[in-house]
C-alpha cells in the first residue's frame, strides 16, 4: 500500500495512528506496517527510486523549495529575463496575484517569480513546444527559459520537486519501475496493490498523473 498526503507531519501523523491501529486491534503479529509506505508524494517518490537504484535518478542531489530559490538565483537565466525586461515583469505579476508589490523588479523578486512560473510549467505538463508556439512573445520566451534550466539542473546533477516527479513518472515506465509494481523477493518487496490519496484536492496534473499511472500498473480501481 502506498498512501500519499500533503504533508510531512501530515504523513507522520497518519503512520502513528495506523501503527496504534494495528496494535489497539491486535493484528501487530500479522500486519507488518513497514510495508505501507507513508508520506508526501514526492517524499516517496525520492525513496522509492532510491531504493530500486534507478540510474536517472539515483546521482542527484534533491532540491527542497529554499535550495531551489538559490539555485535558481545563481544559475537560470529566467531571473535576469524577468528583471531586465519590464513588461515580462509585468505580465507574470499580473497572472499570479501574489506578487503585486509596485517596487520592483529585483533580484529576489525575479527569482521568486521565476521559481513559480518554471514550477507550474512543469506541475501542469506545459508542453515546451505548443508553448514556443504560443502567440505571446513572453510565453515563447518562457519555453527556451525552461529548455536552459532544465539542462542546467541535469547539467549540475540536481532534482527539483517536480523535476523529481516527472523522474519517476519515466521510472514508472522502466523496468526498475516494473520491479516495484510487481514486488521485489531480493529486496523483499511486495507488490503494490493500493494506492491511497490523502488531501487529493491539492493535487496537480503532474502528481495526478502519477496517480493514474500508479493505478494502472498495479490494476488498482479509481475511486
Amino acid at each position: 500500500i502506498m498512501l500519499t498526503t500533503f504533508t510531512e507531519k501530515g504523513a507522520e501523523e497518519l503512520q502513528d495512528r495506523i501503527t496504534n491501529a494495528v496494535e489497539d486491534f491486535g493484528y501487530g503479529d500479522d500486519i507488518d506496517v513497514e510495508n505501507l509506505r507513508t508520506g508526501t508524494l514526492h517524499s516517496l517518490c525520492d525513496e522509492v527510486m532510491r531504493d530500486f537504484r534507478y540510474p536517472e535518478y539515483i546521482d542527484l542531489e534533491l532540491l527542497d523549495g529554499e535550495d531551489q530559490e538559490f539555485f535558481i538565483k545563481r544559475n537560470a537565466e529566467a531571473v535576469d529575463w524577468i528583471k531586465n525586461n519590464s513588461d515580462v515583469y509585468e505580465y507574470f505579476r499580473s497572472v499570479m496575484p501574489r506578487f503585486s508589490s509596485e517596487w520592483g523588479p529585483n533580484t529576489w523578486q525575479a527569482t521568486q517569480i521565476a521559481t513559480q512560473v518554471l514550477n507550474k510549467t512543469r506541475q501542469y505538463l506545459v508542453d515546451p513546444d505548443e508553448l514556443a508556439e504560443a502567440e505571446e512573445p513572453v510565453l515563447q520566451e518562457l519555453a527556451h527559459e525552461l529548455s536552459q534550466y532544465q539542462d542546467t539542473l541535469a547539467g549540475e546533477y540536481r532534482a527539483d520537486f517536480a523535476e523529481l516527479q516527472l523522474h519517476f513518472l519515466n521510472f514508472l515506465d522502466s523496468d526498475f519501475g516494473n520491479s516495484f509494481v510487481e514486488g521485489n523477493e531480493e529486496l523483499d518487496q511486495p507488490p503494490l496493490e493500493y494506492v491511497l490519496v490523502d488531501e487529493y484536492q491539492d493535487t496537480n496534473p503532474l502528481k495526478e498523473a502519477i496517480y493514474f499511472e500508479l493505478a494502472e500498473a498495479c490494476d488498482t480501481d479509481i475511486t
